[in-house]
């Protein structure tokens, strides 16, 4: 037996599912023609989480779980959870992302806080350690079939949909996203110096993407604004598996800008960037952002639950995206 409420002002329609005991919610908004960007809200923790002193949102909790049903959770709060850089949230993205949608955002919706799309949220999602890239680049890929835009960018980084999966390294989504906008791969980033996406992959330690967007012929032998190839942006590393990384990134990377002469004609980013990416570690070494850009804080990786520190070059880029008034 089942019930449908509908609300006409906000065109919510409701039903009620009364099976073997259980009621169950299920609930549509009509899609909104434009994309909007949403105000700031905290993440909501369910009663229980709380009780037991937890300080995230918790996706395989049965009462979390009840939060993300109940139609009265806003897209807003469902923007904060994505927020949250921890296996629990990135590994249940595609289930975040059905809630924002099946609420009537817009695919091109904008989070008020970090300025992120959907698409930038799945880009990221499959970073080592904390999410699975396949199950990322399957989320991207409906996204992309929903009509999400590859063109947008964040507003604080001037970073896109391949930059971010470039800089967190996750291989299938940058394959994906050049096989479905290859453009993609001459657009540039004010907060990498002007330069394209193998200066991100380059000063990030991203080899597997890097190897990929060379499959797809992006151009090592641009250089950014300060006149520096992609191979020549790697940072100086310690750790001996991160020095093999670095020996084969600049191997592949230099073989492959000796193709072609470099352009030092600089392309200047339409959107410039306001706010410097800031993480753990590494972020020094690719050269420290003006001291008078205000920076985006950082999560200790220490603190993150589950994550996988077998790759420290990759766990020391993860941040959150929590804008600090510099």
């Amino acid at each position: 037996m089942w019930h449908c409420i509908v609300d006409v002002n906000s065109k919510l329609s409701i039903k009620i599912i009364v099976s073997g005991g259980f009621t169950i919610v299920d609930f549509t908004v009509p899609t909104r023609d434009s994309p909007v960007v949403h105000p700031c809200a905290e993440a909501p923790i369910c009663e229980e989480c709380r009780a037991a002193d937890l300080c995230f949102f918790d996706p395989t909790c049965s009462s979390c779980q009840d939060v993300l049903s109940n139609p009265k959770t806003t897209i807003s709060q469902l923007f904060a959870i994505m927020r949250q850089w921890i296996p629990q949230t990135q590994g249940h993205l595609t289930l975040l992302t059905r809630e924002v949608l099946r609420r009537g955002a817009h695919v091109n919706d904008k989070d008020g806080l970090t300025d992120l799309s959907l698409l930038h949220f799945a880009s990221k999602a499959g970073a080592v350690g904390i999410g699975n890239g396949t199950t990322a680049a399957n989320l991207v890929n409906t996204l992309l079939n929903k009509g999400a835009s590859t063109d947008l960018k964040c507003h604080w980084t001037d970073m896109n949909a391949l930059h971010y999966a470039v800089f967190f390294d996750c291989a299938e989504v940058v394959e994906l996203l050049c096989e479905h906008n290859p453009v993609l791969l001459t657009t540039i980033s004010s907060q990498f110096d002007g330069g394209n996406s193998l200066h991100i992959a380059a000063a990030s330690l991203s080899l597997a993407s890097a190897k990929t967007l060379l499959k797809y012929k992006a151009d090592a032998g641009f250089a950014d604004a300060t006149g520096l190839l992609p191979h020549e942006v790697i940072p100086q590393v310690s750790s001996n598996s991160d020095k093999l990384i670095a020996k084969e990134l600049r191997d592949c990377l230099h073989e492959a800008s000796l193709s072609r002469p470099p352009i030092k004609t600089v392309r200047r980013s339409e959107s410039p960037s306001a706010h410097s990416l800031s993480s753990t570690g590494t972020r020094g070494s690719r050269g420290s952002p003006a001291s008078n850009k205000p920076t985006l804080s950082v999560t200790p990786t220490s603190n993150l639950k589950g994550v996988n520190d077998s790759k420290s070059s990759t766990i020391n880029r993860f941040f959150c995206f929590h804008y600090m008034n510099g």
